[in-house]
């Protein structure tokens, strides 16, 4: 254990958020929240059972489980709120709501701080899980790959489709959510893009990926024009933005 002002648990904690939000959080779950409070219970049932796994050597203390009990009941709260905001009022499941609920999240989990086991690193020594799962969970660095990860592929996939609900008639969500197939293919391109640009891969090749994308973009996808530069602008800067800061901290 060492001792210091750092966001080891923090960024734990943001990693379980963020995998229960966005790849853990199917299709099938989201139908659920919109049609009922059981669908954000499972919803948030999900990131409880993460940020226990993630927590784990920290749940020696009290305070811990107190906290990451009333972390989830918060979850409940802002995702209920939003869901019978969304269905009321059509216009208000929009970008900006998102990026505000995700603010309020983000706020929930900063009140870690105010817990004086934040400022311990306590390594992951549990055998149980294996020594894949806890060089994983010891590691910052990829700890954080993962974050950036993400924030990158999956992220920033729902925000492009916020922006295409805004520009186009016809919304792109639906009570089902975002189409499976057009979900993942951009899920796939990004992920393939953001490690082949930070493992330094010559750059020719994830340039030639990211055309490949605007391929399927425009002849797949069928993004008018005003949508596929609006959209890989965003993609380009998220990418850029995560890639910078990552190369700058690791």
């Amino acid at each position: 254990m060492e001792e210091g002002i750092v966001m080891f648990w923090f960024l734990r904690l943001l990693l379980a958020h963020l995998l229960a939000d966005f790849p853990l959080q199917t299709n099938t779950i989201f139908r659920l929240k919109k049609r009922s409070f059981w669908g954000v219970f499972l919803h948030v049932s999900i990131f409880f059972i993460l940020s226990i796994i993630f927590s784990v050597p920290y749940l020696k203390y009290i305070y811990s489980w107190i906290y990451l009990l009333l972390l989830s009941i918060f979850h409940i709260y802002i995702d209920w709120t939003r869901v019978k905001v969304s269905n009321k009022f059509k216009e208000q499941d929009n970008l900006l709501y998102f990026l505000f609920d995700q603010l309020e999240h983000l706020l929930s989990l900063m009140a870690i701080f105010l817990l004086p086991g934040s400022k311990e690193v306590i390594y992951w020594e549990n055998p149980y899980l294996g020594k894949y799962w806890k060089n994983f969970y010891n590691s910052n660095y990829l700890i954080l790959i993962s974050i950036g990860f993400i924030i990158v592929v999956f992220a920033g996939t729902i925000i492009n489709y916020y922006v295409r609900k805004h520009f186009n008639s016809s919304e792109s969500f639906t009570n089902n959510g975002i189409p499976i197939k057009e979900k993942y293919l951009e899920a796939l391109f990004k992920g393939v893009i953001f490690i082949l640009f930070w493992l330094n891969i010559n750059i020719s090749i994830p340039i030639f990926v990211f055309f490949i994308k605007i391929l399927c973009d425009l002849y797949y996808l069928k993004l008018t024009k005003k949508i596929f530069l609006i959209n890989n602008t965003i993609d380009i800067f998220l990418l850029m933005t995560v890639l910078i800061f990552l190369k700058t901290i690791l």
